[in-house]
């Protein structure tokens, strides 16, 4: 059995909460908790920082959509096989369309490594597609990752977008694209955080 599909054969609302401050330290067994982004205050909603910054369980930003038709996965993650395996577990179990997007600077500007993570994601990309004989709708987008994103996701009404991402602090001077990308796109988001082996 998939790993969602097991997770959550049994799945149920365990709490409400009414201090979001409390949710990095809750201590029941949850798969992932959801954000009311929607319908917060304006001061609550600068709490999501936080919620980048120190969440060890995944969790769902929610803006409002009761349905999605689109499961988006941005493959920019330290860990783009699982982001992806996650995506495609979440469109089947919920019987939609799953597109996949990655972002990189344009071929003249683009540093070696950057080159070899394209062709790492390309071949994940082909990977699954022979796994699970299907198309993973696969999109390379050139430019800044949190425009480009952005852009990209305006095609798509009442979309997820799951991607995953590497916990660390948030400034001005030190922007996270990821946290970026969901602060300003208008569809729900499905975060994973991803730890350090020493973490």
């Amino acid at each position: 059995m998939p790993l969602l599909e097991k997770k959550f054969e049994k799945f149920e609302i365990k709490n409400n909460i009414s201090n979001l401050n409390s949710l990095l330290n809750f201590k029941n067994n949850v798969a992932f908790f959801v954000f009311p982004f929607k319908n917060i205050s304006f001061f609550e909603k600068w709490k999501l920082k936080t919620y980048f910054e120190k969440s060890k369980k995944p969790f769902l930003v929610a803006k409002g959509y009761s349905s999605y038709k689109t499961i988006a996965v941005l493959l920019n993650s330290p860990d783009p096989a699982y982001t992806l395996e996650v995506g495609i577990e979440i469109s089947r179990l919920l019987k939609v369309k799953l597109i996949t997007f990655y972002c990189i600077m344009p071929k003249e500007l683009r540093t070696e490594e950057e080159e070899k993570e394209l062709e790492n994601v390309n071949k994940i990309i082909t990977d699954f597609e022979n796994i699970y004989k299907t198309s993973m709708n696969f999109k390379i987008l050139e430019g800044n990752p949190v425009k480009e994103s952005l852009s990209y996701l305006k095609e798509f009404n009442s979309s997820l977008l799951v991607m995953s991402y590497k916990r660390r602090h948030i400034s001005f001077f030190d922007p996270h694209a990821h946290y970026l990308i969901v602060k300003k796109c208008k569809c729900s988001s499905f975060l994973i955080p991803i730890e350090e082996a020493n973490d």
